[in-house]
């Protein structure tokens, strides 16, 4: 008996001993990697007509393949020619779902070699990251990296992939090892700065983490992607340190370069408001309220809103905005009071997912249907379609499942939110109602005025807004308010 349990024991150990068991020196130069097709004929056509940029040509003539009838490998290859294009026309996550599966049925083959090239490739563009992807493709396939197979120049990314993984797991000890195989100074070393840039900030050491983001910003080796992102953090920090025109403008060179533009807009609001430009962040606040940013609208306009109005003594536009708050969120708030099923609730959901460890799984969702839909249109009906359609709608399956384990603690969380900022807004209708009834002392902020509007003037044209906005006139929208507290001399 006492035989058997340690053979058990030494065969579950042995395959995670091989994937850490790592070379001395790993950055040790090899040959580059050199692509061997499966199928020449079949592969030849394809970088073709990707030399051509005639990307649509490539999913028809993937499409065209009866991969019923040929070798797994060569139907390997025909899912890489789908990822292949799929990356060249900006359709990430039906490529990265395409190069995990070939790399989860054919590891280490040639054509997985070239999948995780492309996942490396989506990954530095795209704010996109599966932690079910990374598990099943790093965790579950016993990659040793130390094999000849794997190419030097995917070693990095490889080895950051491993050391995700192991933190996730909490596994500090092959995490360590893992990162040993990340090349100083490339994008994968930067990603794990960024990380530890974080971790500072948790860590209560502001400005060490302000360091670190300002120099991953300006930093020319990293992606773009990473600079945008730390760029963004680092806006975030001289905030709360009390440059706001600064974080304003690097707020706004991020304002329709990231997938939440809504946040950046309120960001962009809250650091006028503390330069007391009123009518500029009203503006950017009167945004927000139109249909391209509904999805990232969250109550915080609702209370800016009343504290600029507040203190500009428009009391009439603080009580309209508390009576649109009550309407809109009356069955939510109830909903918590009540201890019904709040995530039957639209608005809790709505607000619950725009939270970061479920938008990511809502993101990949969204993103691998809108690619789907291009490969329906583009390519022809057939044995592929179906496969790669069966595929996409298991992966929409699986992560729908993830986000309802992670909704139930979030939308918790999203419930607390709600009746903090239901308790803000009536305090500052409370306050307000106090202030309307007394008068106000002298002060010279009182006699704010927006900027006016000339009897005739040849360099810009003035429009009254009517509740449609283009993107372009996002940043003239100004809202002319004027104090209207007293003033005693």
């Amino acid at each position: 008996m006492n035989k058997l349990i340690l053979f058990i024991s030494i065969l579950f150990i042995q395959p995670l001993y091989s994937q850490v068991k790592f070379e001395q020196n790993p950055f040790e130069k090899s040959d580059p990697f050199q692509y061997q097709s499966a199928r020449n004929d079949f592969w030849m056509q394809v970088e073709a007509l990707i030399k051509d940029k005639k990307y649509d040509e490539v999913i028809v003539l993937a499409s065209n393949e009866n991969i019923k009838k040929i070798k797994p490998i060569e139907k390997a290859e025909v899912y890489l020619a789908v990822a292949e294009a799929a990356v060249k026309t900006d359709h990430p996550y039906l490529a990265f779902m395409l190069a995990h599966e070939i790399t989860k049925i054919f590891p280490l083959s040639n054509q997985a070699i070239r999948s995780y090239f492309l996942m490396e490739e989506v990954i530095k563009k795209t704010s996109l990251f599966d932690e079910l992807i990374v598990g099943e493709t790093i965790i579950e396939q016993d990659i040793n990296l130390e094999s000849k197979k794997v190419p030097a120049e995917l070693r990095g990314f490889l080895g950051y992939m491993f050391f995700q993984s192991y933190r996730q797991q909490g596994f500090s000890k092959w995490e360590k090892i893992a990162q040993k195989w990340i090349t100083p100074d490339t994008e994968w070393a930067f990603r794990i700065e960024y990380d530890k840039a974080l971790y500072e900030l948790y860590n209560d050491r502001f400005d060490n983490s302000l360091k670190i983001f300002e120099a991953l910003k300006d930093n020319k080796t990293a992606s773009e992607y990473l600079q945008k992102k730390s760029k963004r953090q680092y806006a975030r920090l001289i905030f709360e340190k009390g440059d706001f025109q600064k974080s304003f403008e690097l707020l706004k060179e991020l304002q329709f370069e990231q997938n939440d533009g809504g946040f950046i807009l309120l960001e962009r609001a809250w650091s006028k408001y503390y330069l007391k430009h009123y009518s500029k962040a009203l503006g950017l606040l009167t945004a927000l309220d139109t249909s391209l940013f509904a999805q990232s609208r969250t109550p915080e306009t609702d209370v800016l809103k009343m504290l600029i109005y507040k203190e500009l003594c428009h009391y009439d536009s603080v009580f309209e905005i508390k009576k649109f708050f009550d309407k809109k969120y009356k069955t939510a708030i109830e909903a918590i009071k009540q201890r019904k099923d709040l995530t039957k609730n639209k608005d809790l959901m709505q607000l619950a997912l725009m939270k970061p460890n479920l938008k990511n799984y809502s993101a990949f969702i969204g993103g691998l249907r809108r690619d789907m839909a291009w490969f329906k249109k583009t390519g022809s009906s057939g044995d592929l379609m179906t496969d790669i359609q069966t595929k996409v709608s298991f992966k929409d399956k699986q992560l729908q499942d993830m986000i309802s384990i992670k909704l139930g603690e979030q939308i918790r969380k999203t419930a607390d939110e709600m009746l903090d900022w239901s308790e803000q807004i009536n305090f500052l209708d409370y306050q307000t109602r106090v202030d309307s009834l007394r008068i106000r002392r002298s002060d010279k902020e009182l006699n704010y005025r927006p900027e006016a509007i000339p009897l005739m003037t040849f360099d810009r044209l003035y429009w009254l807004y009517k509740g449609e906005m283009w993107l372009d006139e996002l940043e003239n929208l100004r809202v002319l308010v004027k104090s209207k507290c007293q003033k005693i001399e």
